[in-house]
């Protein structure tokens, strides 16, 4: 689950879907799209992937969800249903679109082909299903990256935004492209593509420290949305010549829009120990429900510090507030292996009504990269009696992380 606020590329694709030409262009780009498959493709279905497919088309999201699921046992007919399943990587629905993915990862190096034949289609649908499907494999997808990349120079504003939106889970593995990436910080039509070059250079890191004078122009100059995601990337490419961002971002912790203060509390997160002249000043907003971002100042103290457990122990506290229940869990699964000693706290959670509070103990449980064995336990029982069937399989997959069988 993403705390992205960076709206999907898919509504680009959803515009060229639906435009004025109406039913009978949608089915031309439907033809172009299946163009684009592989010409090896077998041309029929098994029966039992006709049934699951056709249970994908589904209203009730159970029964999209189980489909998608059920689809990782047909490996060997990938060919014949990528296209229609990867479609559903923007579906309305959050657990249907995780679903999906974690179809996709189950495939893995298979899907690579495939989805290269779109990135390189000409026909604008092809490819920007092409994106979705990497962003879905994630690091898996990394012999697609320089393809994917050429479109970051592209003269057609909508590619570049696929393009750049397909590296932002990347990481590190991004890190090449910085000479490509660092032009979508300015002049970009639609702001979003500025947003997930903001997002990308965040993954990055340290790497993309050449990026730093546009960065602090667009910190400066740039609409609410697009100088808080800078002053985030500030934190993450760390110390520069000639600029200190952590004087920079302190002021920044006092905006009005919450947002600013969070990502700016981010980015100050990042710098780690090259912020310790804003420690007195994130132990204050700890525990300011005025400013409300005491999740972030919980994460940022540590970052800063190495203390783990004042952090620790007020990101738990945090959530048992409602509103800072997700954030709380997603900076404790940050925290990683120091998040250790939550784990009994991590437990408990597995047994809340919420499937959301499930899953996110699941990932948290996951990033503490040693676990008890009555934490393995709890998650072998899910795998078989959680009601959630999108959990089980959850479970399934942290369990092979962490090294285990259910």
């Amino acid at each position: 689950m993403s705390n992205n606020s960076c709206s999907s590329v898919f509504g680009i694709y959803l515009l060229f879907a639906t435009t004025c030409l109406g039913c009978n262009q949608y089915e031309a780009n439907q033809i172009a799209i299946q163009s684009a498959s592989p010409q090896d493709s077998p041309q029929e279905l098994s029966d039992e992937v006709k049934a699951l497919l056709d249970q994908l088309k589904s209203r009730a999201v159970v029964d999209r969800v189980t489909a998608a699921l059920k689809l990782t046992e047909h490996s060997s007919e990938l060919a014949t249903f990528i296209l229609p399943l990867g479609e559903h990587l923007t579906d309305h629905s959050s657990e249907v679109k995780q679903a999906v993915t974690f179809a996709f990862q189950e495939f893995g190096d298979a899907a690579i082909e495939h989805i290269r034949r779109l990135i390189a289609s000409t026909d604008k649908e092809s490819f920007f299903l092409g994106c979705e499907m990497i962003r879905a494999l994630g690091p898996i997808a990394e012999p697609l990256l320089p393809a994917v990349a050429e479109y970051l120079s592209s003269s057609d504003a909508n590619r570049r935004k696929g393009a750049i939106y397909a590296l932002m889970p990347m990481k590190e593995l991004a890190a090449p492209y910085v000479d490509k990436i660092g032009p979508l910080l300015k002049d970009q039509p639609d702001f979003n593509t500025t947003l997930f070059a903001c997002r990308t250079i965040i993954g990055i890191g340290t790497k993309a420290n050449s990026l730093a004078g546009a960065l602090r122009t667009l910190a400066e100059n740039g609409n609410v949305s697009e100088r808080s995601y800078a002053y985030w990337a500030l934190g993450a490419i760390g110390p520069v010549e000639d600029f200190d961002s952590a004087e920079f971002l302190i002021p920044k912790l006092d905006e009005y829009l919450q947002v600013e203060r969070q990502r700016a509390l981010r980015g100050i997160a990042l710098l780690g120990p090259h912020a310790t002249a804003a420690v007195e000043k994130v132990r204050s907003l700890m525990d300011n429900e005025v400013k409300n971002v005491e999740p972030e100042a919980a994460f940022a103290l540590w970052k800063i510090t190495g203390e783990v457990q004042p952090s620790l122990d007020r990101l738990i506290e945090l959530y048992e507030h409602p509103i800072h229940q997700l954030p709380a869990l997603s900076y404790i699964e940050e925290m990683g292996e120091a998040a250790r000693p939550a784990e009994a706290f991590l437990l408990g959670l597995l047994e809340v009504p919420d499937e959301s509070i499930r899953e996110h103990a699941i990932n948290c449980l996951v990033s503490l990269g040693t676990v008890s064995n009555q934490a393995i336990e709890a998650m072998q029982t899910m795998t078989m009696a959680d009601p959630d069937l999108l959990l089980r399989f959850s479970a399934k997959r942290a369990l092979r992380k962490l090294g285990h069988h259910e």
